[in-house]
């Protein structure tokens, strides 16, 4: 069975809030598509990430509403090999740039852990279905 990716949106959970204000001016000023000033910015957490959990931000400005996907490592200590979003941006990018491979476009990665607690990377959000069940039906 299968879900509109819109549909696995929820509140941010309390232990994977942070400071929207940075994640704001961060944006701004790395993603080339993000309004400079959008009149409201809003965050919520897609309910399925297994390890790198996973936010949909939305940008409206008075003409449109544009949709982010941001990916982050979990809060709270980990192994420095563990939930490696600089690679999984790296390979993601690597694929848009040299593949046919239909993917999603990523647009920034920070390192710094000081905008929002941790590294991320902000893609590019398409609407699609999401197979809940690893059985395919034949």
């Amino acid at each position: 069975m299968a879900s509109r990716t819109c549909d696995l949106v929820e509140r941010v959970h309390p232990v994977h809030q942070f400071d929207l204000d940075a994640l704001l001016r961060y944006a701004s000023s790395h993603v080339h598509t993000f309004s400079r000033s959008p009149s409201k910015f809003s965050i919520s957490q897609f309910g399925l990430g297994r390890s790198n959990p996973m936010f949909l931000l939305e940008a409206s400005s008075s003409t449109s509403v544009k949709r982010y996907v941001l990916w982050k490592k979990p809060p709270g200590k980990l192994l420095e090999s563990a939930h490696a979003v600089k690679r999984e941006f790296q390979v993601i990018e690597a694929f848009g740039i040299h593949t046919q491979v239909p993917i999603s476009k990523v647009f920034c990665l920070c390192t710094d852990s000081s905008v929002i607690g941790t590294p991320f990377y902000i893609m590019e959000f398409l609407d699609g279905r999401i197979f809940l069940d690893p059985v395919l039906p034949v």
